[in-house]
């Protein structure tokens, strides 16, 4: 496992778990400007043990963006998030603070230090997660980046890696794996458990 604090910085791990993390964010048309911020509006995260090679438990929200509030309908129609699920989602701090505790719950963090209690990284597909969509937000709301949100596997590279192959979206992995594609891509709940079907 290689954990990357950024694209070139990479330290060899032992880990007990992974946390399967796909975040989505308001989005448009390709065609037009991004929204800046790109606000996250789905907030996934599956926890798996290696030793078991199962699904321990899982964390799932829907946020509420401060800024850019109406999901445009390429954003809607890409990640099948409706406007009613965002409006009834929590804001982001609310959401890192219940991920914390969720973290907290399952003795993967201590609740006064906020230091890892056993071995886990995140696992993301590529880099743009933890490395641009997590950090602009939270500069963006001004609030503290969670220091344990700053180390992450990256899926993608690690399989070109492995295989010895050119990096690969999500749906060609599962294809060279022969593995069925389930539910729907872009939607950050069912891209981790995608990512789960990968990894075990």
């Amino acid at each position: 496992m290689v954990v990357s604090e950024q694209p070139t910085k990479k330290t060899k791990l032992s880990l007990d778990y992974l946390l399967v993390l796909d975040f989505e964010a308001v989005c448009v048309e390709d065609h037009l400007p991004k929204p800046i911020p790109q606000e996250i509006i789905e907030f996934p995260c599956i926890l798996f043990s290696l030793e078991s090679q199962q699904e321990i438990d899982r964390f799932h929200m829907y946020i509420k963006p401060k800024v850019h509030t109406t999901l445009s309908d390429f954003c809607k129609e890409l990640t099948g998030i409706t406007q009613e699920k965002v409006d009834n989602g929590q804001f982001l701090p609310d959401a890192l603070e219940q991920h914390k505790q969720w973290l907290v719950s399952n003795m993967l963090l201590d609740a006064e230090t906020g230091g890892k209690l056993q071995q886990w990284q995140y696992v993301t597909h590529g880099n743009w997660d933890l490395m641009t969509c997590l950090p602009q937000n939270c500069k963006a709301l001004d609030i503290p980046l969670p220091t344990y949100m700053t180390q992450w596997i990256d899926m993608k590279q690690q399989f070109a890696d492995f295989y010895t192959k050119q990096q690969m979206g999500m749906v060609e992995m599962m294809t060279d794996m022969n593995l069925p594609h389930k539910g729907k891509l872009h939607s950050g709940i069912d891209d981790c458990t995608n990512m789960v079907a990968i990894i075990s």
